[in-house]
């Protein structure tokens, strides 16, 4: 059995800050294709990148990342 990945808030907060995934992606020098596959929960973040996301909508981090066990 594959281990569920954490739901997340990311697109939420991007729609509400009006940021694109792209221009996240710059602004946290990070790939594109980074935010893409963590907002869609095709990976999870390492702890540096979550926190990097939860300074970023200066939220924490555990309001962006929640665990669906």
């Amino acid at each position: 059995m594959e281990p569920k990945r954490p739901k997340n808030r990311i697109r939420e907060l991007r729609d509400k800050a009006k940021v694109s995934q792209r221009q996240m992606a710059a602004d946290l020098g990070l790939a594109y294709r980074t935010i893409q596959y963590i907002e869609q929960g095709e990976t999870t973040p390492g702890m540096d990148t979550a926190f990097a996301i939860s300074r970023y909508f200066g939220v924490p981090v555990e309001k962006i990342f929640v665990n669906n066990s």
